[in-house]
């Protein structure tokens, strides 16, 4: 009937496509008689030749029904990256360009397209199928007729070592030294000066001087008024003498006295002690245990057939498992295109400043990217500020001095007032002429008349900006910056350079 059915315009293809010539062909065909023994094992078992109806199927053990192993992973899948409805872009395309983060750090950028994808979980499953031969380990031949005996030793050793070394070591030195030195120095000069001197000077000046003069003149009668000659003579003669003398005499003498007298004391006394005592123990305890087993089994192999040869071959055994892959859960992706960075560009790193200090693997490479363009103002430690009661400095090292968690000290606003401490029922107040800091902890104190308040729980630096800095004006600049400009390790306010 089946053969009926088939048209014969199609019996040609039909013996072509199945390689059947006969009825018994498609009878033993073999995807027909894998169906059917597919069809008879789920819903007719009792076609199987070896059923057995009291078998109980529940309690007969199976190989590969449950896994022996199983582990979970994911993987990250990109699909694609869709510009219009039926165009996409290939990655690995020269086309393909991912978004640069140094547009965004430039100014206002953004992304146009991207690619979705998925995030999958894969369970990844293994199943026992059974033992099977491996490789040839050995092979022994027989004779006809011939035995032989093989001996298989196994032999083992097992050495386990541990060891505990405990070393404690003390180590104390102390050190005393005294110097003293005392200096009396006198020294007296006594001088006695004598001069005497005597000085003459005599000195005697004559002069003497004469002139004379003569003069005549002769003329006509009447002053030659009629006619006549005249004529005219003078004379003159000057003398004079000039004598000098002087004489001077001096002496001096002089007579000078000195004493001096110069007495020096000097007293140095020097005292060094020295103690220094090491203390060094060490224990090791060692604890080896070995242990050694030897077994020899012997088996005798006889080939009993006296007409042919016997070969007897060893195999290894080998576990056949069934892996299954399969997908337990899917998320969707959607991936933005993005260039790798470029820490070498510093707007860039400006940009993501903050991204990068959370991320940094380092506490010196988020310090630095933390004070990057930072204006650091620092209050000068010399100053003496009013708030405090003193300099900076001092403050700071007084209150580290004697601070340690809670102190006596109330805290910084009173370190500068008096503290009473009573110390075996004799009270001592500070005056209050002379304000001194109290440097007695409170657990060496018997009474503390100090007032615990919450912020004394609160570190050193942090008190003394509360005291410098106006809580007040901190809070709104902060607000302004939108980033805190006070740090918990550092007296100093932190601004932006660009403020």
């Amino acid at each position: 009937s089946i053969l009926q059915s088939i048209p014969e315009a199609q019996v040609t293809n039909v013996e072509n496509l199945l390689d059947v010539q006969t009825v018994r062909d498609l009878a033993l065909y073999p995807p027909y008689r894998a169906a059917v023994r597919l069809l008879n094992a789920v819903y007719f078992p009792e076609n199987v030749l070896v059923f057995d109806p009291e078998r109980p199927t529940d309690l007969l053990p199976k190989t590969g029904e449950y896994p022996t192993e199983r582990v979970q992973y994911t993987t990250l899948l990109i699909d694609e990256i869709k510009i219009g409805d039926h165009e996409t872009i290939d990655i690995s395309g020269p086309s393909f360009k991912p978004l640069d983060l140094a547009k965004l750090a430039a100014g206002d950028a953004g992304f146009k397209k991207i690619a979705t994808g998925a995030l999958l979980t894969f369970n990844q499953s293994w199943y026992a199928q059974g033992v099977t031969l491996g490789q040839l380990l050995h092979s022994t031949s027989l004779a006809p007729g011939e035995s032989t005996r093989v001996a298989v030793i196994d032999w083992s050793r097992k050495s386990r070592a541990g060891e505990t070394e405990i070393i404690s070591e003390a180590d104390e030195l102390e050190n005393d030294t005294s110097h003293n030195r005392s200096i009396s120095e006198v020294t007296q000069a006594v001088a006695n000066e004598a001069q005497s001197g005597f000085s003459q000077a005599n000195s005697n000046s004559r002069s003497t001087q004469e002139g004379k003069s003569f003069a005549e003149e002769d003329s006509a009668f009447l002053g030659g008024l009629f006619g006549g000659s005249s004529g005219s003579r003078g004379y003159t003669s000057s003398s004079a003498a000039s004598d000098t003398h002087a004489d001077s005499y001096s002496t001096s003498f002089g007579h000078r006295d000195i004493g001096s007298s110069m007495l020096q004391n000097v007293n140095d006394r020097t005292h060094q002690h020295a103690h220094s005592s090491r203390s060094r123990r060490a224990s090791v305890i060692k604890e080896v245990s070995q242990t050694e087993h030897e077994g020899v089994s012997t088996r005798v192999l006889a080939n009993y057939n006296h007409m042919h040869a016997l070969t007897i071959q060893y195999y290894e055994v080998v576990q056949v498992y069934r892996v299954e892959v399969s997908i337990v859960k899917a998320d969707k992706v959607v991936f933005i295109p993005v260039e790798l960075v470029d820490f070498q560009n510093v707007t860039m790193v400006h940009r993501f400043r903050s991204v990068l200090a959370r991320a940094a693997l380092t506490h010196e490479i988020r310090e630095s990217l933390e004070n990057l363009d930072v204006l650091e103002i620092s209050p000068e430690k010399e100053t003496h500020f009013p708030a405090l009661g003193g300099r900076l400095d001092y403050v700071l090292r007084d209150a580290f001095m004697t601070r340690t968690g809670i102190t006596a000290a109330t805290s910084l606003p009173t370190l500068r007032t008096a503290t009473n401490v009573t110390m075996g029922g004799t009270a001592a107040a500070a005056p209050d002429a002379a304000p001194v800091v109290a440097r007695t902890p409170v657990m060496m104190t018997a009474n503390v008349n100090a007032n615990i308040r919450l912020s004394d729980a609160l570190s050193i630096v942090q008190q003394v900006n509360g005291l410098l800095w106006s809580a007040d004006q901190m809070s709104r600049l902060s607000g302004l910056l939108s980033r805190s400009v006070l740090r918990a390790d550092s007296n100093a306010i932190y601004l932006p350079t660009d403020v």
